[in-house]
């Protein structure tokens, strides 16, 4: 496992040998709203692109809620569905696993954006612990 970024509020993890994507939302995120997440966001897009490599692909990524994740208003999941999962997609990631905490408002907004995204191309599943979530990228 590799640290790409970390600051307050998420912290990116390179998973190489899984070909794995990590982006690892700290406690402090659940106090980010609007064109503060889409930062956030946009970040860890940029950093998903910036360590694709066309000989070693890493097809999946990991949204981890389980410590903390903001709740994603109108605004932010009309950027994911119009500009993020579109980045992303071009970057070569397909499958997708939301570990998603407790908190139900972040939880439901995470389980919403992803559920409605109009173009969606990826696979995906939601998992309670980072354990399962892995095991399921592991086996696609």
């Amino acid at each position: 496992m590799k640290t790409l970024f970390k600051n307050n509020y998420q912290e990116i993890l390179l998973h190489p040998e899984l070909g794995i994507f990590e982006q690892r939302f700290l406690p402090a995120s659940q106090d980010l709203f609007g064109d503060d997440y889409i930062r956030e966001v946009s970040i860890f897009g940029e950093t998903i692109q910036k360590n694709q490599s066309d000989e070693n692909p890493y097809p999946n990524l990991i949204v981890n809620t389980l410590n903390g994740g903001p709740t994603m208003e109108p605004k932010v999941q009309e950027f994911m569905h119009a500009e993020f999962y579109p980045m992303i997609f071009d970057a070569g990631i397909r499958t997708k696993a939301y570990c998603l905490g407790d908190e139900i408002l972040s939880k439901l907004s995470v389980e919403l954006t992803a559920e409605n995204d109009p173009n969606s191309k990826f696979k995906y599943k939601f998992f309670a612990n980072l354990e399962e979530g892995m095991d399921w990228l592991r086996n696609q």
